[in-house]
């Protein structure tokens, strides 16, 4: 076989890419075409983007709860629905009918699919009509999309194994709702994988297929979620696409930066709330600055029933569901851009109203959560280190290399103050230039600087000129836009540096610091951006529209020939790889070609998650150990014994390689497939004793202790090869993996015990 089955990969690809667009965008858009209708395309997205999440998350929690959670329920609910609407929308649902056999003979079917076809046709009709206007603007940011997604999705097809043992974790929950078991390992947010399950359950998709690609599609979203936010704080309708742009070609370094920039490709649940993380934001500005007339008021005002104030309460409920950091992180965005409307936001008429929001998002995002929690289910680990961290009861966090310990009863000097600050600046300013390096993060860091001089000298003299001159001025918006959106938008990027910077300057870290980089690096992008805006905005009130937009174009094609012109175009991203492609594959292989539960994998705990639900598998520990015994024997019919050669390193990187097109080869390439750096089966490891370990993961991790189960597992396999050599097989075999493959009466099986040191 190849050793990449790209054509299958593909197939897979599409297959979960079709099931995320039905379930996160159709299905809402057509079951609640009532409430979208009218409504704007942001407003769409965003309904379908957040409210989806949190309805699918509750109603696969609630019947795992009740204990009804299986694929018929599942089924029956999302595809009920979805018929019964479509159904009604026939307008056919007034028609008395006696007997469904009648009808279906008179032709009862049949006009239902023409008028189900005309909706369709229509909706598209509509559709093109709303985006003929914009049509180069989308096609930009289509194009945008499109190449993120295959930039982040390049490593899943170059290597179909996950790229972090995060994945393994969150697969064994989503397992467990497989198994009508929500909450399987503790609570804990579980919105990604309820997505996940009922992508499994609605259309098949195996769950290592959905897991693999998840990631690298919802990007797409997260990416769409932070264009609606820029385009609220921006003046020109390009500009939110110049800062993704900019965002998605930019280089990173190697360590915190990068390592944040790949989360983006591997399926875990702060990445999938990070919709709601830009959403919240955008939809609390969008509240604070609506205003409607008292006399159009009905019984209940219409500041306590309010579109943007109810997406708002999705997208709170959307970050808790999905994960808390993403939460605090909204948290964050919503503080900075606040802050510029204070006075709005306690004023009588919007602070309860949305006082009152916050905490239906938090009483329908936790619902589930109490639910298990009533019912006897625990916490899961790291909410308890979440809840002792609020009581205090974690412990200081020590004083960093550089700070000045205080020492009390001792009063510090006013230079010892200023020092003391100084260096924490100093902090500030590293951890920001660690983003994209000292050079670049130099550039960056006065470019923001000269923004924020440019929109506080904005603030305070524009009032002061001449009317003549501020009437020309203001036609621009410009001292609009400054307040609202530039300061707002530097604002929210300060704030979450310094909470990326909160361990180097003394202050209680929160948020991992790598988990907060993709949101800095975007809002950074986005005030690198500022500038660009500023020049269009201003362009705006002697060129056509028609102009604009071909600039427009020549500014994005400015912006790739500066990034890749001055060598800071973005490296590939890489893996943390825990099995060979060609033995991903050759499991493939084996799913795809035998019936389920007919054969055992021998194999590390790493390939238990790719055969659950399709064959069994055995520990390759316990069978080493097991061979050793009396008597040890597998009952199915098929065995396939799984053998690394060359023993996999964990935690190794693996950084990708490609098209010059696509991303730059990494400084210092690393490429684990290759010979070097690898350890060897022998048989002087297999005559050792395998160390006692306090569970499998640190056995399979530690590379000694590998080679020792591989080699014991191979020199079993020759051995047995030796005493049947018409039965045993080799299934597959590279120069670093070999497969080996028996066939056995199940009701007589071989009994693998023997003798081979």
């Amino acid at each position: 076989m190849d050793i990449v089955n790209t054509p299958y990969w593909v197939s897979e690809y599409m297959q979960v890419l079709f099931g995320y667009f039905f379930l996160m965008f159709l299905w809402p858009m057509v079951v609640f075409a009532g409430h979208l209708r009218g409504k704007s395309k942001i407003y769409r997205f965003s309904f379908c983007a957040v409210a989806q999440p949190v309805l699918v998350n509750t109603v696969v929690l609630g019947f795992g709860l009740i204990h009804i959670l299986n694929r018929w329920t599942v089924c029956a609910f999302f595809y009920g629905i979805l018929a019964a609407v479509l159904y009604r929308r026939s307008k056919l649902s007034g028609r008395k009918v006696l007997s469904f056999h009648d009808w279906m003979v008179a032709g009862g079917i049949r006009p239902l699919v023409v008028r189900v076809g005309r909706w369709a046709r229509n909706g598209l009709k509509r559709l093109w009509t709303e985006a003929r206007p914009h049509l180069l603007e989308y096609l930009a940011l289509g194009a945008l999309l499109l190449y993120a997604m295959l930039y982040f999705s390049w490593g899943a097809f170059h290597s179909p194994g996950y790229g972090t043992s995060d994945m393994y974790v969150h697969h064994s929950w989503v397992n467990g709702l497989i198994e009508g078991k929500p909450f399987v390992d503790g609570i804990y947010p579980e919105a990604m994988h309820c997505f996940i399950y009922c992508q499994n359950m609605l259309f098949g998709t195996p769950i290592h297929s959905i897991m693999l690609f998840f990631g690298s599609i919802h990007t797409g979203a997260i990416l769409l979620a932070a264009y609606a936010l820029f385009r609220e704080l921006f003046r020109w309708k390009y500009s939110p696409i110049f800062a993704l742009l900019l965002f998605l070609i930019i280089k990173t370094p190697v360590g915190d930066a990068m390592a944040g920039v790949s989360r983006l490709q591997w399926t875990l649940p702060q990445e999938f709330g990070m919709t709601g993380l830009f959403l919240c934001p955008l939809f609390v500005m969008k509240y604070v600055k609506c205003s409607y007339d008292p006399r159009e008021e009905g019984t209940i005002p219409r500041r306590f029933v309010n579109p943007e104030l109810f997406l708002f309460i999705m997208a709170l409920a959307q970050t808790i569901t999905a994960h808390f950091y993403a939460t605090i992180m909204a948290f964050y965005l919503c503080l900075g851009i606040g802050i510029f409307y204070l006075k709005k936001i306690f004023s009588r008429e919007k602070f309860f109203p949305l006082a009152g929001a916050v905490l239906c998002g938090l009483f329908l995002a936790t619902a589930p959560m109490l639910g298990a929690l009533a019912s006897g289910v625990p916490f899961q680990g790291s909410i308890g280190w979440a809840l002792n961290v609020m009581k205090g009861e974690e412990a200081e966090t020590p004083p960093q290399e550089g700070e000045i310990e205080e020492q009390p009863g001792i009063l510090e000097t006013a230079k010892d103050v200023l020092q003391k600050c100084w260096a924490k600046m100093q902090n500030v300013y590293f951890r920001y230039t660690g983003l994209y390096g000292a050079k670049v993060g130099e550039v960056f860091f006065k470019t923001c600087a000269a923004v924020l001089a440019f929109c506080l000298l904005t603030w305070l003299i524009l009032p002061r000129l001449p009317a003549w001159c501020r009437g020309r001025i203001e036609e621009t918006r410009i001292g609009t836009v400054s307040i609202q959106g530039y300061l707002p938008m530097l604002s929210a990027a300060m704030l979450c540096l310094l909470a990326q910077a909160a361990k180097s300057i003394g202050l209680m870290e929160l948020v991992d610091s790598v988990r907060l980089c993709v949101t800095e690096e975007m809002l950074s992008a986005a005030v690198i951006v500022i500038p660009l805006d500023i020049m269009l905005t201003l362009a705006s009130t002697f060129c056509e529209d028609e102009i604009q937009q071909a600039v427009s174009y020549l500014c994005m094609g400015a912006i790739m020939a500066i990034v890749v012109g001055t060598g800071n175009y973005h490296f590939f991203l890489y893996y943390f790889p825990s099995r060979y492609p060609t033995e991903v594959e050759t499991l493939t292989s084996i799913i795809n070609q035998y019936e389920r539960k007919a054969y055992t994998i021998v194999a590390p705990t790493d390939d238990i998650w790719q055969v659950s639900g399709y064959g069994w598998h055995e520990e390759l520990q316990k069978f080493v150990e097991g061979v050793r015994e009396e008597r040890y024997t597998l009952p199915s019919e098929h065995i396939f014994i799984f053998v690394e050669k060359k023993p996999l390193r964990y935690s190794n990187w693996h950084t990708f390689q490609g098209p010059a097109w696509l991303a730059q080869e990494s400084e210092g390439d690393v490429t684990i497939w290759k010979e070097g750096g690898l350890a060897v089966i022998s048989q002087e490891a297999a005559q050792k004793a395998i160390p006692k370990r306090a569970n499998l993961f640190s056995l399979y991790k530690d590379l000694d202790t590998r080679t020792i189960i591989e080699s014991k597992a191979y020199y079993w396999c020759q051995r047995f090869s030796e005493l049947y050599p018409s039965e045993m097989k080799i299934y597959y075999e590279d120069e670093v993996f070999v497969c080996y493959y028996f066939q056995q009466e199940p009701h007589s099986p071989y009994n693998l015990a023997i003798d081979y040191e």
